[in-house]
């Protein structure tokens, strides 16, 4: 396989994510990444198929967009297959249907801004759902499970049961793109690592280690994954 391509794209997400103080636009980066893990994936193709989803939201409220994307059943969580690698991809979720909730949620966002609807990710301990103004205040909604909406009250039961929660509040914020991405990748070395798929694996740990975050607080775990793969 010629990796001419991946390394431009490997160059590209090494550029976007270089300063810590600037968070990368969602939607590139989540392009690049999908296009150092797979040779196929299609820039033109990728933004065609958010463009198509966006003109299929007639009501431009918060509650309808998450009515078509998600109470349809047209975008779903996918609970048998549910740490796939393509799970976490969101190319591989837009054309699937399926996918993690973190990736359910970019997708969210991606089509939300075509549609000038305003939402903001919530990354929960264990869980991804997101933020919206709607006419009863800030609501959250949950796309994995068919887009339900949530309470802050059960927002905060869902993450506490990865154990104790010490600042409630700071779980509603709006989560950066920097740290989406980490958590993709953190998702993602899981999954191939139970999969023993060491092109996966030398892939995404090339992606960690361009990732300055992971270098200052994960470096002998990725060294360790990298011993792994020699």
């Amino acid at each position: 396989m010629n990796s001419a391509p991946q390394d431009k794209h490997l160059k590209a997400f090494i550029t976007l994510l270089a300063n810590e103080q600037i968070d990368p636009d969602l939607e590139e980066i989540a392009l690049v990444l999908c296009q150092v893990l797979d040779i196929e994936c299609q820039e033109s193709l990728f933004r065609e198929e958010l463009d198509l989803l966006a003109n299929t939201v007639v009501d431009r409220t918060p509650e309808g967009l998450i009515a078509v994307l998600f109470r349809s059943g047209l975008l779903a969580g996918d609970r048998v297959q549910y740490d796939h690698p393509h799970n976490s991809l969101p190319h591989k979720a837009l054309s699937s249907g399926r996918g993690l909730p973190i990736t359910l949620c970019i997708l969210a966002l991606l089509v939300s801004r075509r549609c000038n609807i305003e939402l903001w990710g919530v990354g929960l301990p264990g869980h991804f759902v997101v933020g919206a103004k709607t006419e009863n205040g800030t609501e959250f909604f949950d796309p994995f499970n068919g887009g339900i909406r949530l309470s802050r009250d059960q927002c905060i039961a869902i993450a506490s049961i990865t154990g104790v929660i010490t600042d409630s509040e700071g779980l509603f914020r709006p989560i950066s793109t920097r740290s989406i991405v980490i958590r993709i990748l953190n998702n993602l070395t899981q999954s191939y690592r139970r999969r023993s798929d060491w092109v996966g694996l030398r892939a995404v740990v090339s992606l960690r280690l361009a990732v300055p975050e992971l270098r200052k607080t994960d470096l002998n775990a990725t060294l360790a994954l990298v011993r792994e793969l020699n």
